[in-house]
């Protein structure tokens, strides 16, 4: 584990407890003492990303432009999980850019829009089960500035592109990029494999379809603009763990004892997880994505 993860487990495991100071209140009369012990402050800590979360989304909230907003998701397949561990910064750049790039690109093309769009991206590295699953969260304006500056929204409300092409697109970017590194020896490759193992795999990815979405808009279930920023803001602050996801076992509970994870959008909605195992999960998911650093926030 990174040294950066070594001291966030250890700042977050005694976050609001003696180890960190506190201050005491206290009536004048003496009837009444509260001892209140500090908070850790780490973004990423449960009990503190409350206040970073909100700060966040109001700063968002009041750039907020008054048109249509699409959430749309651009996930790395499982194959990619190996070379992600050893290169957190290379990769996790190498999915902002090749998202958010095959956006503007086909967004910019007269065909499909042709305007600049407004792009807000998170990084997601965990699913429900707080298992690894590498993924990048874009909320898009529905319209854009033309060359001439003037404004105009997408021709068809409940369509912002075709998810298709932009599927081609993003393959196409992320796959010429890795193929590059891969060639010039950017990358710290995992285990035994080697380089042309890794572009084997690469050939043979390339030619398979990638999980693109594109979610539909309020009138037709999905998220208003204001519900994608919330989400966005569990990946700027918080992570994945909440005290709303655990279930104790039973009025007992401990860290001994077996946790629940709540599952969302499971049709399982409860998983047996060790309490040590959902710890150690949660670090892990700051060891490959903030705690490393290297990461902008805003």
């Amino acid at each position: 584990m990174p040294k950066q993860a070594q001291q966030a487990a250890f700042i977050m495991a005694i976050c609001h407890t003696s180890d960190l100071g506190g201050h005491v209140e206290q009536c004048p009369s003496g009837h009444v003492e509260r001892i209140y012990y500090n908070s850790c402050g780490h973004r990423f800590c449960p009990r503190c990303a409350a206040r970073i979360r909100h700060k966040w989304l109001l700063a968002r909230e009041a750039k907020l432009l008054p048109v249509r907003h699409y959430h749309t998701i651009f996930t790395l397949a499982h194959t990619f999980n190996a070379l992600w561990y050893y290169n957190h910064r290379t990769m996790g750049d190498l999915l902002f850019h090749s998202g958010v790039n095959a956006l503007k690109a086909l967004l910019a093309d007269p065909r499909w829009l042709g305007a600049e769009v407004g792009i807000t991206a998170t990084l997601e590295t965990w699913d429900d089960r707080m298992l690894f699953h590498p993924h990048l969260h874009c909320m898009v304006t529905g319209g854009g500035l033309t060359a001439e500056g003037d404004w105009i929204d997408v021709a068809n409300p409940n369509c912002l592109i075709a998810v298709k092409p932009l599927m081609y697109e993003f393959r196409k970017r992320f796959c010429q990029r890795l193929k590059q590194l891969l060639k010039d020896d950017k990358l710290t490759l995992p285990g035994e494999t080697t380089k042309r193992q890794w572009l084997s795999r690469l050939n043979k990815i390339n030619r398979r379809n990638w999980t693109v979405f594109i979610a539909k808009q309020p009138e037709n279930g999905g998220p208003t603009a204001i519900d994608i920023l919330r989400y966005l803001s569990e990946d700027v602050a918080g992570g994945p763990l909440s005290s709303d996801r655990l279930v104790p076992q039973s009025s007992e509970f401990s860290a001994t004892q077996l946790a629940y994870l709540n599952c969302k959008r499971s049709s399982d909605p409860t998983r047996d997880i060790r309490y040590h195992k959902i710890l150690s999960r949660q670090i892990h998911r700051k060891e490959v994505f903030v705690v490393c650093g290297g990461f902008s926030k805003g």
